[in-house]
């Protein structure tokens, strides 16, 4: 990732989001450097694969990044709150797993994935943080939790049911969220 270089080292949690809050958020991608090998060895030592460790790892950097506007350091240090992002998102892996287990289409552990959207997997390869959590809050509020929701696979009638819409009206509100990430991003 290109950008502003990180501080030295030496930095302390709390200054480095007392400067991101002050007027560097470019900065956000520091916590998940100083953090990366940590959480990555956390998700890893319990038992996930290598790579399963490094999708959840990236799960977390981007809720870290997407989120922080929510990190209160009143509660918790910023090390409590990653890992507790962390630990939100095993949680979140493991019950994917799981529904996938009960899924007809997944036959002896390979998935026939029939993806409908291309740009669920142009989010998660993404590079840019930054640039995606600027276009994802430049969105509706509801249309940002339906995007949320649909890259944690939350099912089209879940979502429904939480925002009291229709499935038809979730369906097409995220059709038209991704086109206008994709114009955003272009």
């Amino acid at each position: 990732m290109g950008g502003t270089p990180c501080p030295d080292a030496e930095l302390s949690d709390a200054e480095l989001v007392a400067r991101i809050r002050a007027s560097e958020p470019e900065l956000l991608r520091c916590i998940a450097l100083r953090y990366r090998l940590e959480i990555y060895g956390y998700i890893y030592g319990r038992g996930f694969s290598a790579q399963d460790a490094e999708d959840i790892a990236g799960d977390v950097f981007l809720a870290i990044v997407r989120d922080f506007d929510s990190y209160k350091e009143d509660r918790a240090s910023i090390r409590t709150w990653v890992y507790g992002i962390t630990k939100h998102k095993i949680y979140d892996h493991q019950r994917r797993a799981m529904r996938q287990a009960r899924d007809p289409l997944f036959v002896h552990g390979f998935a026939q994935v029939f993806v409908a959207d291309a740009i669920e997997e142009d989010l998660a390869q993404l590079d840019e943080w930054e640039d995606l959590s600027l276009a994802i809050q430049e969105l509706a509020e509801d249309d940002q939790k339906i995007v949320r929701w649909r890259s944690e696979d939350v099912e089209y009638s879940e979502i429904a049911g939480c925002l009291r819409k229709s499935r038809s009206a979730v369906e097409k509100a995220y059709q038209r969220a991704i086109q206008r990430l994709r114009r955003a991003l272009s």
